[in-house]
């Protein structure tokens, strides 16, 4: 094989490494991580379903995403410009459920699927209607971020998001919102 051809066969190689690689990249836009999969199908519990919008953005495209949004009107917001700061990934899915709006709704067995996974719940709320859940992984973090998951069930709709955030920049913010605490002597 002569030199010319090694080179263009090498560059072939490089090519079809690339496709691959951006038609991977591609792909997994459109797939949700496994833990909101497995969350999505726990509050879905085997009713049909139609998917409205399912986008995963990888620690790439939410640093383009943060990049592009530093262009807009909510940049200058500081708490808008914190909040997307302490954003690494994040996915979310959007579903409507077939079925009777008043069918039995079971968070403790949607607990025990995440639970099976390594998660546990961190927030329930129900109110008119609308169940909110969130789950983060149970046991301790490598360094500040951690992903959390959460599920908003509303009558014939469902929507997963799922992120992996940074908590140091999470508790900034939330921390510049709370009310100064009042430090009282031990045994006053």
């Amino acid at each position: 094989m002569t030199t010319a051809r090694k080179i263009v066969a090498a560059i072939g190689v490089a090519v079809l490494g690339l496709v691959v690689v951006a038609a991977t990249w591609i792909a997994s836009l459109f797939f949700l991580p496994g833990e909101a999969a497995c969350l999505r199908d726990a509050m879905v519990a085997g009713r049909p379903s139609h998917t409205r919008i399912q986008l995963n953005l990888g620690r790439v495209s939410t640093s383009l995403a943060r990049l592009v949004a530093l262009h807009t009107p909510a940049a200058d917001q500081p708490d808008a410009r914190q909040a997307l700061d302490s954003v690494r990934a994040a996915a979310v899915g959007v579903y409507k459920v077939e079925s009777d709006t008043h069918a039995a709704f079971d968070p403790v067995g949607i607990d025990a699927t995440m639970a099976r996974r390594g998660w546990q719940r961190f927030l329930f709320v129900r109110e008119h209607g609308k169940t909110v859940l969130g789950y983060t992984r149970a046991g301790p973090s490598e360094g500040s971020e951690f992903p959390i998951c959460l599920a908003v069930r509303d009558l014939n709709q469902v929507v997963v998001v799922w992120a992996r955030v940074d908590g140091a920049r999470l508790a900034e913010l939330a921390a510049s919102h709370l009310p100064p605490l009042k430090l009282v002597p031990a045994g006053a």
